[in-house]
């Protein structure tokens, strides 16, 4: 018995993924919000890497020019673009 095309082996994603860069294929589970589609389990706060809700949750459009589009929890949507990306700096232990 053959699956149905939409099982097919080899099936291009529908989209790809904001925060991470890969295929989002159209069985897993998504996030899409302000017109950009992410996995589900990539969608989190990029400081503290709490999971996110559509409308909980916020898009720092000044920091997503220079290092693409970031998300952030209630607690750090609060804080401004600098505050952010020292938070985020020390993240990666590029220090204070």
């Amino acid at each position: 018995m053959a699956l149905p095309s939409m099982f097919s082996v080899g099936q291009q994603p529908i989209a790809i993924c904001e925060l991470c860069g890969c295929g989002v294929g159209p069985l897993e589970q998504k996030v899409q919000t302000q017109k950009r589609t992410m996995h589900k389990e990539c969608f989190k706060c990029a400081i503290c890497d709490v999971p996110l809700t559509v409308g909980a949750c916020a898009l720092d459009h000044s920091l997503s020019r220079y290092i693409g589009p970031l998300w952030f929890c209630n607690m750090h949507m609060m804080l401004g673009s600098g505050e952010k990306y020292q938070l985020l700096k020390q993240k990666m232990g590029g220090g204070k």
